[in-house]
């Protein structure tokens, strides 16, 4: 069993490398190494939820002839329409983030004023705190994203 979990370990590593060659042929060594894994982590009894599968068929979706279409867009005037959209898709994200940890102090301060215990209300802040770091964080990979696309 350590060896198949080492060997789904391995071919998952392997799979960015050949989809970063932009060829057809890194395409396709990317989808095979892909099957393989999730075929062993399902002969393991690993479960392989819907989700896994729709990422693999549009990573690897392939047209009636058997050819690999990319699943990145091929005008980059395409790509930053795209990247503006994440952008102002991400900016509402963060509105939304600052509003839940505004209530949620709200509810921590009531909490507090009732006598209540804290714990898990305070938790649950310290989450959205690191939620919304890790927006502003994918934010700045967005317009660093645009920028490349505009030079």
């Amino acid at each position: 069993m350590n060896e198949t979990i080492s060997e789904i370990q391995r071919l998952l590593q392997e799979i960015p490398d050949h989809l970063k060659s932009g060829h057809e042929d890194g395409y396709a060594e990317g989808r095979g190494k892909a099957r393989a894994a999730r075929r062993a982590g399902l002969n393991l009894g690993f479960h392989d939820p819907g989700t896994t599968v729709a990422l693999f068929d549009r990573i690897f979706a392939t047209d009636n002839y058997g050819n690999t279409a990319s699943p990145w867009p091929a005008e980059p005037a395409m790509s930053l329409e795209m990247e503006r959209r994440h952008l102002e898709q991400a900016n509402r994200h963060i509105a939304e983030g600052w509003e839940r940890i505004a209530a949620q102090k709200a509810r921590v301060a009531l909490m507090e004023r009732g006598g209540r215990d804290t714990g898990l209300a305070r938790d649950l802040l310290r989450h959205f705190e690191r939620a919304l770091e890790h927006m502003f964080e994918h934010r700045e990979l967005i317009l660093r994203a645009i920028d490349r696309l505009q030079q």
